[in-house]
């Protein structure tokens, strides 16, 4: 066609009569509309990690061996164990070491003087008679004799309902050659829980 008109084009319809038949239709050309559709970048859900500013090893829990863990104290029965990710502290009351259960880390690295430090843990206790009970955190700092100069740390608060987190400061005492991280707890029962989480000694900057 050479008119200045629309141009008629024959179009097929197939499947949609009952018989195939030719027809025409007019088109008429229109402007398309554009739409900016932002991309969306998709993102695996971030899994439970440590800080990596953290100086302890395993103190998030997520390793159940606990290898860079000791207990100081053996019981008759499991008085602690890892569990999703986190340190489950119980008792023992058939054993004579029951009164004052101790797990204990070497800190890996060497704390500068004059650098303050913060220590942090996430606990939960579920623990129905307190009556006696305790738990503590603390750091142990050692002297050139391999000695205990001081414990620093904080007590955490067996009546408390959900979970709560406890910080403390701490800058090295001038003699401390070495440090180590004691997690403490007495006179649990065999049905006392006491959850520990993200335990982390971390450098301020």
């Amino acid at each position: 066609m050479t008119g200045k008109g629309p141009k008629i084009v024959n179009i097929t319809l197939d499947g949609i009569l009952k018989e195939d038949v030719a027809t025409t239709a007019t088109l008429k050309c229109k402007p398309q509309a554009k739409f900016d559709i932002p991309a969306i970048e998709w993102k695996p859900p971030v899994e439970k990690s440590a800080s990596a500013a953290n100086l302890l090893k395993n103190g998030s829990f997520d390793d159940p061996a606990m290898k860079e863990w000791v207990s100081r104290k053996r019981a008759k029965k499991v008085i602690h164990e890892v569990k999703n990710g986190k340190l489950l502290l119980s008792g023992d009351v058939n054993n004579k070491y029951r009164k004052n259960l101790t797990i204990t880390q070497n800190v890996p690295v060497k704390l500068e003087q004059g650098k303050r430090y913060r220590l942090s843990v996430e606990s939960l206790a579920r623990i129905p008679s307190l009556e006696g009970k305790s738990a503590t955190i603390n750091i142990r700092a050692i002297d050139e004799n391999g000695k205990s100069i001081r414990y620093y740390g904080f007590k955490i608060d067996l009546a408390q309902t959900g979970v709560r987190k406890k910080v403390y400061f701490y800058t090295p005492h001038p003699k401390a050659v070495d440090h180590q991280i004691y997690i403490d707890w007495m006179n649990f029962e065999d049905n006392d829980i006491l959850e520990l989480d993200n335990l982390e000694l971390i450098p301020e900057k």
